[in-house]
């Protein structure tokens, strides 16, 4: 369920898209705000700048672009009408997870987290925390497409839903996934 960032605005089955960015990206009246169905997906590289002062910044950039792809790929499978929302960070990703779709995300971050510990030896922390857990502590969460034409397009957040989020999944336990090889 999305909701409308200001009154005013219609109910979208799918995110709004921003086109013309300069314009458009820091403008909240063009954003969906996410319902508390909605979940948001965290990735990190653990120690990503010590890791690229080492010489392992291509370890870094394909571990996370591996996350955007993998995150991309699940979020598409779940829908064929929507795009999904999901954003390369530097060292990691962030993705609007919609209702119904957090368990096979959760196993995709799951596999993430194996592979790039078992292939390049990174240490990747994930996880997946609901909005309305954000909600329950003020935080809210702003979501659009950055739409880049051809049906290409990378998510755009707004709010301190998203800051929260990335915080918690850093801080601890209760919000990462743990390892597991995958299918």
């Amino acid at each position: 369920q999305l909701e409308p960032a200001a009154a005013g605005r219609p109910y979208a089955p799918t995110l709004p898209s921003v086109c013309d960015f300069r314009r458009d990206a820091l403008d909240p009246l063009m954003y969906a705000r996410l319902g508390p169905a909605w979940s948001i997906a965290v990735v990190d590289v653990v120690g990503s700048t010590a890791l690229a002062s080492q010489g392992q910044d291509r370890e870094v950039n394909f571990v996370a672009g591996a996350a955007v792809a993998a995150l991309t790929a699940a979020l598409s499978a779940g829908s064929a009408d929507a795009a999904p929302a999901c954003q390369f960070t530097g060292d990691g990703a962030l993705a609007a997870v919609p209702p119904g779709q957090a368990g096979a995300v959760r196993q995709v971050l799951a596999a993430l987290v194996h592979w790039a510990d078992d292939a390049f030896g990174v240490t990747l922390r994930a996880g997946l925390v609901p909005v309305a857990a954000l909600r329950e502590r003020g935080g809210q969460v702003l979501a659009a497409l950055h739409d880049f034409g051809g049906g290409n397009v990378n998510g755009l957040f707004l709010g301190d839903g998203v800051e929260q989020a990335d915080a918690w999944v850093k801080a601890g336990a209760r919000w990462q996934v743990v390892a597991a090889a995958g299918p």
